[in-house]
C-alpha cells in the first residue's frame, strides 16, 4: 500500500512540476525589470535597464545589452520624453510630443581590438527623412513605469523597431 501512495505522490508532483515548467516562449520578458524590442525583426532583451526622472514633465528610459566582453557587440537604447505636461499614463507619438529623443546604437569590437559604433536616432523636429516613433506609457505610479514603444530610427540607415516592451523602475 505504501508502494501505491508512494506511487501516487511521486505521480502528482511531476504532474504539478511540468505543469509549472517554463514556457518557451522567448518573447515573454524575464522580470519585472526589463527593456526590450525587436531590432528589424530579431529580439534584443537587454541587460541593464532604468529610468530616470528629472521633473514631473520628464522621463527616460534606457536599456543596454552590456555584451562587448561576450559577444563583441553592445547595443543600447533610450527612450527620452519631455512633455508639456506631467508624464502620465499615455501614447507620446514623435511629432506630437514637446520633445522627444529615441537613441539606438550598436558598438562593435573589431578584430584589431578598436572599436566601431553606429548610431541611430528619431527625435521631435528631426530634418531626417523616415523617423518616427510612438512610446505608449502604460503605467506610472509607485517608482514603476511600463509600456510599450516602436518606430524607425535614422543613421547610416533606416532601423525597425517594433514590439518594444520596457517595464523598469524610477531612479
Amino acid at each position: 500500500m505504501q508502494k501505491i501512495i508512494k506511487g501516487i505522490i511521486i505521480t502528482l508532483m511531476a504532474t504539478v512540476l511540468y505543469a509549472c515548467s517554463k514556457d518557451e516562449d522567448d518573447t515573454m520578458p524575464p522580470t519585472e525589470n526589463y527593456v526590450q524590442a525587436k531590432i528589424n525583426g530579431k529580439l534584443v532583451q537587454f541587460k541593464l535597464n532604468s529610468s530616470h526622472q528629472n521633473n514631473t514633465n520628464s522621463i527616460s528610459v534606457v536599456g543596454n545589452t552590456a555584451d562587448i566582453n561576450n559577444s563583441n557587440e553592445n547595443t543600447h537604447i533610450q527612450l527620452a520624453i519631455i512633455s508639456a505636461k506631467a508624464i502620465e499614463p499615455t501614447t507620446y507619438e514623435l511629432e506630437k510630443t514637446s520633445t522627444m529623443v529615441i537613441t539606438y546604437g550598436v558598438i562593435k569590437k573589431k578584430a584589431d581590438g578598436t572599436m566601431e559604433q553606429d548610431n541611430y536616432v528619431a527625435s521631435t523636429g528631426s530634418a531626417s527623412a523616415g523617423d518616427h516613433f510612438t512610446v505608449k506609457v502604460d503605467k506610472f505610479a509607485e517608482g514603476h513605469v511600463s509600456g510599450t514603444f516602436s518606430g524607425t530610427v535614422v543613421g547610416s540607415s533606416v532601423v525597425t523597431i517594433s514590439e518594444g516592451k520596457f517595464s523598469v523602475p524610477i531612479d
